[in-house]
């Protein structure tokens, strides 16, 4: 729970760097979200 929030400003945190990748918005909350999936099994 405590990773949530981390997790949630990731795409905040590393915008410009996604913008340069051409990473949109919707697979930067793609990627957030399945990387919250996965932790959540182990």
């Amino acid at each position: 729970l405590c990773l949530f929030m981390i997790i949630q400003n990731f795409g905040l945190i590393f915008r410009e760097y996604f913008d340069s990748l051409g990473i949109t918005t919707t697979e930067t909350t793609t990627i957030a979200n399945v990387n919250l999936a996965v932790t959540s099994l182990i």
